[in-house]
């Protein structure tokens, strides 16, 4: 879905249980490939033990025989910036300082940086399978457009409606946040307290599903919500909407219209202009992924 809303090409590799040579690889090669392009991982922790509280996450050992700690501060150092991280675990906040803070422990900034770049307590999904995997994404070497050409336009934009009579603090916090994103974005469904839930009427991977597919979730949601006035319509059927996305003349095309609408004026309305401008304006991929947020 992400490789069909963007303009230009995107590299996508996956690794399933890798070891953390692996991951090291990954990382470098997509971020040579990338350049200064943003970066896009997806870690699917589904029923692998839970982050440790000094920020580590599990992989294989070579011998792919037990389960050893990844340093996600590592990980961010090989990934590089500017770079998107999808935590899709148990206890993902616990991972957020050593992703979002420039020395990896909190500080008095820090809880800006997390209220913009963290993600949706509470939003996840059940554990599946007993498997970690990663997902990677960047532009094509080839056919990758320059982005840092619009990076100081973001500042100067004139506050909206949401934003009048508001204090330069608030526009100074926005501006901070706008430059902490430009770095790193971090996307997370649980705190550090929090567990997956479960629930089988939904699909085990339901925070990555609102990310990808946030139609056919919603509609699944609104009908789980309202049992008695859908309790004769199959729950499956909304995976069967006639149309294509990219064409608003039809049934689907016309159902995300309204929903790109209604999430773009959501984030339009509380959030300071210049991460708006950051967010939702100058990266396809990024405002792709934050209106399936909202």
């Amino acid at each position: 879905k992400w490789q069909g809303q963007q303009r230009t090409k995107l590299k996508c590799r996956k690794a399933l249980d890798p070891t953390v040579e692996e991951v090291r690889n990954l990382c470098s090669n997509l971020r040579r490939v990338a350049k200064n392009e943003r970066v896009l991982l997806h870690y699917n922790g589904h029923g692998v033990p839970r982050p440790t509280a000094n920020g580590e996450i599990w992989v294989f050992d070579t011998n792919h025989r037990q389960y050893i700690p990844l340093a996600v501060s590592d990980l961010r150092k090989w990934i590089g910036k500017p770079s998107l991280v999808v935590l899709d675990c148990s206890g993902a906040g616990a991972l957020m300082p050593s992703l979002t803070n420039s020395n990896h422990t909190t500080h008095g900034n820090s809880g800006v940086n997390h209220s913009f770049a963290g993600g949706i307590a509470g939003a996840g999904a059940g554990d599946s399978n007993d498997t970690a995997s990663f997902d990677f994404m960047s532009y094509d070497d080839e056919q990758q457009t320059n982005t840092n050409a619009t990076a100081t336009s973001s500042t100067t934009q004139t506050p909206h409606k949401g934003q009048m009579g508001q204090t330069s603090g608030k526009e100074d916090e926005g501006d901070y946040a706008a430059k902490a994103v430009r770095d790193i974005i971090v996307l997370c469904p649980t705190s550090a307290s929090e567990n997956l839930p479960m629930n089988p009427e939904l699909p085990a991977d339901l925070f990555a599903s609102c990310l990808t597919t946030p139609i056919p979730i919603a509609l699944r949601w609104f009908v789980h919500q309202n049992p008695l006035s859908f309790s004769l319509l199959d729950p499956d059927s909304v995976d069967l909407i006639p149309g294509k996305l990219s064409d608003r003349k039809t049934p689907l095309g016309e159902l995300n219209w309204i929903f790109t609408a209604i999430t773009d004026n959501i984030a339009w309305s509380v959030l300071p202009s210049a991460l708006f401008q950051r967010l939702f304006r100058q990266d396809l991929l990024v405002a792709s992924i934050d209106d399936d947020r909202v």
